[in-house]
């Protein structure tokens, strides 16, 4: 079932490209908004009234999905595409940057192991992330 909703929302994606239905010159990204907030909002909802969804998200464990971050490393490119020009500069520094660092924290979070609630690293990243 899942996969259907994905492979449906996937196919929506594409047809609404093929249509320009996500170019627009002025107003709010309705489109654009809507499917980033179907997919969360649907999942959320999943959550929150089944049972069988949340028992199976609780038994994912946490490096699992830590480690899901390291392909975040792509951010090495947006950052060679704001030096060659390619991209524009407010856009490929900082996006690449932030994905960059968060490859790396990705990793000794994951190396942490399943109890990352008692962890350093992850104690110094809360830390972290709340100051700034």
């Amino acid at each position: 079932m899942l996969y259907g909703f994905v492979a449906l929302w996937f196919v929506a994606a594409v047809f609404g490209g093929i249509a320009d239905i996500f170019t627009q010159q002025t107003g709010l990204p309705l489109p654009i908004a809507l499917f980033l907030a179907a997919p969360i909002g649907g999942f959320t909802l999943a959550y929150a009234v089944s049972p069988r969804v949340r028992s199976a998200v609780d038994r994912i464990p946490p490096w699992e999905i830590t480690i899901a971050h390291v392909w975040r490393f792509v951010g090495l490119g947006f950052v060679i595409g704001a030096m060659l020009q390619v991209l524009p500069p407010q856009f490929g520094y900082p996006e690449g940057l932030g994905d960059i660092v968060a490859a790396l924290w990705c990793i000794p979070l994951a190396l942490a192991g399943g109890d990352l609630r008692s962890s350093a690293i992850l104690r110094h990243s809360k830390y972290v992330s709340c100051s700034t």
